[in-house]
């Protein structure tokens, strides 16, 4: 898992490159930061006692990771191109955060709208059987 200052300063880099203006990948990397980081970027009700990070270890990243591969394996596959896509950014953030620098880079840099080979990618790397879900 990535240190969180080096979160905070992903997430403010992809913030001013304006690549995300949905937030799907932004949000990710909130998740994965404890209560004193994430406090910028949450709503100002959220309390420490409130907060819960989605990823604490490169563990939680991977089951995270296998578990929403059969939805984005689903919606590229029944040509849901929107929402393929916002599956890639999920994997641009997750595997980021895993410090798979260059995986992320490649997923990032994949603009079909269909997203076959970014998905065939990510499940090559962690095992999932491709085309699956």
């Amino acid at each position: 898992m990535q240190p969180q200052d080096m979160i905070v300063k992903r997430i403010e880099e992809r913030r001013a490159e304006d690549h995300d203006p949905f937030g799907f990948e932004l949000s990710e990397y909130v998740c994965a930061l404890d209560f004193t980081h994430a406090k910028p970027y949450l709503k100002d009700s959220v309390t420490e006692d409130d907060w819960q990070r989605a990823f604490a270890n490169d563990e939680s990243l991977r089951q995270r990771i296998l578990g929403y591969l059969p939805f984005a394996w689903r919606k590229a596959n029944n040509a849901r191109g929107l929402s393929a896509m916002r599956s890639v950014q999920h994997f641009v953030a997750w595997t980021w955060l895993l410090g798979m620098e260059e995986l992320s880079a490649e997923c990032d840099a994949d603009d079909s709208i269909f997203v076959f080979p970014t998905l065939e990618r990510i499940s090559e790397e962690f095992g999932y059987e491709a085309g699956g879900g």
